[in-house]
C-alpha cells in the first residue's frame, strides 16, 4: 500500500469518524467556510470523500474555482459524487507534495485534517507549497488536531491511538504531531476556533 493513502479505509471514514467524534470534525470544517469569499479559487488539499466539499459548495452555490487534491482514489470516488452546485471544480488525484500548483494562484488554501499525515521533511516541503501558491492577501484555512504538554491525558492517548490505526491502515508518514508555527511565520493570525477542549483546532492566516 502507498504511504498516505486511505484506500482501505474509504468506506468506513465517515462512519468511524462519526462514531469517535460525533458531528465535531464537521464543525470544526465547517467554522472555517464562512472565510471563503465569493468567486474565490480555491484549493482544497486531502479534503477525502468530499463532505467538506459539498458543505462549501451549499454556502456558496456558484462562482468558485476549487482545485480538489486528494491521493486515495476511492476517497477521490466519493468526492465527485458530491452535489457542487455551479462552482468550477477541478479533481487532482495525486499527493499534494507531486501536484502541480502554480505560485500565487489561489485566493484560499484549505487543509483538513492533512498536514498531521505528513512525515517531518514532507510537512516542511508541502507547507512551502502551499504558502507559495496563495496570493498575497490570501487566506489559510487550517483545521487539525492540536496537543501541547499541558493537554489532557485523554487527548495524547486518543491520538496515541489514531496514529497507531492510520500506520497500519494508511500508512501514514509519522506517529506524532509537528508544531507548525515555523511554517505560518508569512502569515498573520485572524481567527481561531477551538473544539473539544482546544483538540481540534480551526485556524485562519492571512498572508502578509
Amino acid at each position: 500500500m502507498a504511504s498516505n493513502n486511505f484506500n482501505a479505509v474509504a468506506p468506513v471514514y465517515d462512519a468511524l469518524a462519526g462514531l469517535v467524534f460525533g458531528n465535531t470534525l464537521q464543525r470544526a470544517q465547517r467554522a472555517a467556510l464562512p472565510y471563503v469569499p465569493a468567486g474565490a479559487r480555491v484549493l482544497m488539499v486531502g479534503g477525502g470523500t468530499g463532505r467538506l466539499l459539498a458543505d462549501l459548495c451549499r454556502l456558496n452555490p456558484a462562482g468558485l474555482l476549487i482545485t480538489y487534491v486528494e491521493q486515495s482514489d476511492k476517497m477521490m470516488h466519493r468526492a465527485q459524487k458530491r452535489a457542487v452546485g455551479n462552482n468550477e471544480v477541478a479533481f487532482m488525484h495525486t499527493p499534494i507534495e507531486d501536484a502541480a500548483i502554480a505560485t500565487e494562484d489561489f485566493d484560499v488554501v484549505i487543509t483538513p485534517f492533512i498536514l498531521d499525515c505528513l512525515s517531518e521533511p514532507v510537512l516542511g516541503a508541502v507547507c512551502t507549497k502551499l504558502a507559495k501558491s496563495l496570493k498575497p492577501g490570501g487566506l489559510w484555512l487550517h483545521i487539525d488536531f492540536s496537543l501541547s504538554p499541558l493537554s489532557p491525558w485523554w487527548q495524547h492517548l486518543l491520538m496515541k491511538i489514531m496514529y497507531a490505526f492510520f500506520s497500519i491502515t494508511a500508512k501514514i508518514g509519522t506517529s506524532r504531531l509537528f508544531p507548525l508555527n515555523a511554517y505560518f511565520a508569512g502569515f498573520t493570525a485572524v481567527a481561531a476556533h477551538n473544539f473539544m477542549a482546544g483538540f481540534i483546532t480551526t485556524q485562519i492566516y492571512r498572508k502578509d
